[in-house]
C-alpha cells in the first residue's frame, strides 16, 4: 500500500534569456584568447603569448567567480516549488485549555 504522506517536490529555476547569451559570449572570448596564445607561442612571440595567456586566465577566473557568486545567491534565495502528489496536512498550533 502506498503511504499517503510521501510526495515529490519539483523545483523550477527561473533564468533570464540573456544568461545563455553571456555564457556563449564568454566561451567564444576564451576560445579566441586561447587561439591567440597558441598562435603567439608558435610564432615565438613571448610577450604576446604572456599577455594573451594572462587575459585568458583572468577571464576564466572571473567567469568562475561570477558563476560561484550566482550559485551562492541562488542557494540563499528560495526556489519556486510545486508539490506533486497528495496534499500535506499542516498541523495547527496546539490549543491551550485556558478558555472558560
Amino acid at each position: 500500500m502506498v503511504d499517503e504522506r510521501i510526495y515529490s517536490i519539483l523545483k523550477i529555476r527561473k533564468r533570464a534569456w540573456y544568461v545563455w547569451l553571456w555564457r556563449v559570449a564568454w566561451f567564444i572570448w576564451l576560445v579566441f584568447w586561447t587561439e591567440v596564445a597558441i598562435g603567439s607561442f608558435k610564432e615565438l612571440e613571448q610577450k604576446a603569448f604572456k599577455i594573451s595567456w594572462t587575459i585568458f586566465l583572468v577571464s576564466l577566473g572571473l567567469g568562475f567567480l561570477l558563476w560561484l557568486w550566482g550559485y551562492i545567491k541562488f542557494k540563499k534565495k528560495k526556489s519556486t516549488q510545486i508539490s506533486v502528489g497528495p496534499p500535506v496536512d499542516s498541523h495547527a498550533p496546539p490549543y491551550s485549555d485556558h478558555s472558560f
